[in-house]
């Protein structure tokens, strides 16, 4: 499988840049990000830069624990609100 990766360096509020992206002409199709944890239930679970980019941002995000080993998947969780979900959201 051939990846089509592109790295990007910008400086600011993470959550806003990464919504940046949501608005381009082809917009990332997944952000992934590592994951630490803190204080608090989401931050628990996600870490504090991880639960604000799943509760503001509009993309697609993979979380991975810093303790993760790679295991080919065999289940996907899709959290939904109960909005509408589109084919193109679920691409990834």
């Amino acid at each position: 499988m051939d990846l089509d990766l592109e790295a990007v360096c910008v400086y600011g509020d993470l959550s806003t840049v990464i919504a940046g992206y949501a608005g381009e002409d082809e917009p990332p199709a997944m952000v992934v990000m590592g994951t630490q944890g803190a204080s608090g239930l989401d931050e628990v679970l996600f870490g504090s830069n991880t639960a604000s980019v799943i509760k503001h941002g509009h993309l697609p995000v993979l979380a991975v624990p810093a303790q993760a080993e790679y295991k080919t998947p065999r289940r996907v969780l899709l959290a939904d609100d109960g909005g509408p979900t589109d084919k193109q959201t679920l691409s990834p």
